[in-house]
C-alpha cells in the first residue's frame, strides 16, 4: 500500500511540473505585454524599411520629392550607397573605406537622424538663415539636424575619431542646395 501511495503522489507531482512547463516556440510570444497581450520575444527583428537605390533619381520616386545633397564632403568620402523609405526619407551612405557620414532629408520637421545619444556639446547656430543644431563631444560635432519651410535635414558621422569640427559640417550642410 505504501508503494503504491508514494508512485501516485510521484506521478502526479511530475505531472504537475511537466503541466507548469513554458513550451513557446521562438515565433510565439512567450510573455504578456503589461496590456495583457502577448508579448514578442527578444529575438523578434522588425524589417528594414529602406530600400537600396541605385540612383538619387530613382531615390526620388519613392520618397515622392526631389533629394537635396551635400555637394561637399569632407576629404577621402564618397557615396557608399542610397536608400529611401517610400513617401519618407531618403539616407545617402558617404564613406572613407573606414568611416562614414550618414546624410538624411525627409518631409516635416521631425528629427530624423536616428541618433539618439546623449552628447556633452549642444550649439544652435545660423547658417544661411537657417538654424542648425550641432551636437557632439570634445568640441567635434557627431550630429547636425536643420530644417527648411518643406524638409528636415540630418548629417550623423560614425568615425573612429569622435566626429568633426564645426567647420567641415558646416562646409557640408551649406553645400545642400534645395
Amino acid at each position: 500500500m505504501k508503494k503504491a501511495m508514494v508512485i501516485l503522489l510521484s506521478t502526479t507531482l511530475l505531472l504537475s511540473l511537466t503541466a507548469c512547463k513554458n513550451f513557446s516556440t521562438k515565433n510565439e510570444a512567450s510573455t504578456l505585454s503589461e496590456e495583457g497581450k502577448p508579448a514578442l520575444s527578444n529575438n523578434v527583428a522588425l524589417p528594414n524599411p529602406f530600400i537600396d537605390c541605385a540612383t538619387i533619381e530613382e531615390a526620388e520616386k519613392i520618397v515622392g520629392f526631389k533629394i537635396s545633397t551635400p555637394h561637399i564632403l569632407p576629404e577621402g568620402y564618397t557615396q557608399a550607397s542610397i536608400q529611401a523609405i517610400e513617401n519618407g526619407i531618403v539616407q545617402i551612405i558617404y564613406t572613407n573605406g573606414e568611416n562614414e557620414i550618414i546624410y538624411r532629408q525627409g518631409k516635416g520637421n521631425a528629427d530624423i537622424s536616428g541618433d539618439f545619444n546623449e552628447y556633452t556639446e549642444k550649439n544652435i547656430e545660423e547658417l544661411n538663415h537657417i538654424q542648425v543644431i550641432l551636437e557632439g563631444d570634445s568640441g567635434n560635432v557627431k550630429k547636425a539636424t536643420w530644417q527648411d519651410d518643406k524638409f528636415t535635414f540630418s548629417i550623423t558621422v560614425n568615425n573612429g575619431n569622435g566626429g568633426f569640427n564645426e567647420e567641415v559640417i558646416n562646409d557640408m550642410i551649406e553645400s545642400v542646395n534645395p
